[in-house]
């Protein structure tokens, strides 16, 4: 690990905290060290003009942290107003690739308001990364990939990443051939579950949720999708999914325009438990509940004319009350 300065970071000892830009651009310094938020930040944070607005790199926007494999604990902060514009470049999205690196926690923050375009494994969160935990993190925005496989709102490419814990995506994602709101296509046995998605996909081969699961047995469960899929081959959940999959309480509204109205596009997973397109109405308001064999205790909560959130989104904990 290199020797770190106060000028670095807001402090001189780990976990680093990270209270402007130039603090969460230097995180790759340290790649395998542990950083906290300890505010927002947005474009009239100390830095965005020189690190992550759309004039910032030469007109590229923020440069893609690779190789990361330390912690990052967002606190609840968000990040807002990220841009990045490298058509050309593989690996895009607040973190690059880390496949190789692995053993990274990215957990507790959002990204809103996100403008990112990249080339082959284009995501919100990351492009590709491995063997790493992924949790309470939402991401909002507009994802494009101009080229190659795999775009995704989130991941584009999680290798065996544990996903299993409150992902969000709301936004548009879009690119040429394997898409999905969260995951473009996961490899290795990475799992999406307790996860929902309220965005726009379009590809060749797109879902709600993922474009296409991987090769080994996989599974995903509570989950929700709510938006329209442009794809030859689309699902409501998945674009496509391999035969050892398993999805188990999966919802997708089939009122939305340009929903699918099957689960998957293409492939034979199995199924257990309710997975089933639902009507806005019984997707929305209190409603849900009784549609939607999800955990309204600790976990889920839902809100009067729209679709459930996670109770830390709705500020609330271990209470099911509508708001």
């Amino acid at each position: 690990t290199a020797t770190v300065s106060i000028q670095y970071y807001a402090n001189d000892e780990q976990p680093y905290e990270i209270a402007n830009w130039y603090h969460l651009d230097n995180v790759r310094e340290n790649p395998d060290d542990e950083f906290v938020l300890i505010d927002d930040l947005d474009e009239k944070t100390d830095g965005y003009d020189a690190v992550a607005s759309e004039s910032a790199n030469d007109e590229q926007g923020f440069d893609p942290i690779e190789n990361f494999e330390g912690t990052l604990d967002g606190d609840g902060y968000s990040i807002e107003q990220l841009t990045i514009d490298r058509p050309g470049q593989t690996n895009v999205g607040l973190f690059g690739d880390n496949d190789d690196a692995g053993g990274a926690v990215i957990e507790n923050f959002q990204l809103e308001d996100v403008d990112i375009t990249g080339d082959e494994y284009t995501g919100g969160l990351a492009g590709r990364i491995g063997a790493d935990i992924v949790q309470n993190v939402s991401v909002s925005g507009d994802i494009e990939g101009t080229g190659g496989s795999y775009t995704g709102g989130v991941i584009a490419r999680p290798v065996s990443v544990n996903m299993d814990n409150q992902i969000v995506f709301t936004g548009d994602v879009e690119g040429p051939s394997t898409v999905g709101g969260i995951s473009g296509r996961t490899s290795g046995d990475t799992q999406i579950g307790n996860s929902y998605t309220q965005a726009n996909v379009t590809g060749s081969t797109a879902g709600g949720i993922l474009g296409f699961t991987s090769t080994a047995d996989s599974d995903f469960e509570n989950l929700y999708a709510a938006g329209e899929v442009n794809a030859s081959t689309a699902g409501g959940i998945a674009g496509k999914a391999e035969s050892g999959d398993t999805f188990e309480d999966v919802y997708w509204d089939i009122e939305v325009d340009g929903a699918p109205s099957d689960l998957i596009g293409s492939g034979s997973p199995q199924t257990e438990g309710d997975t089933e397109g639902l009507t806005t109405e019984e997707m929305q308001g209190s409603t849900a509940e009784d549609n939607m064999n999800f955990d309204w205790a600790d976990t889920w909560q839902t809100v009067s004319g729209d679709y459930p959130v996670f109770q830390w989104q709705a500020g609330v904990a271990g209470d099911a009350d509508e708001l």
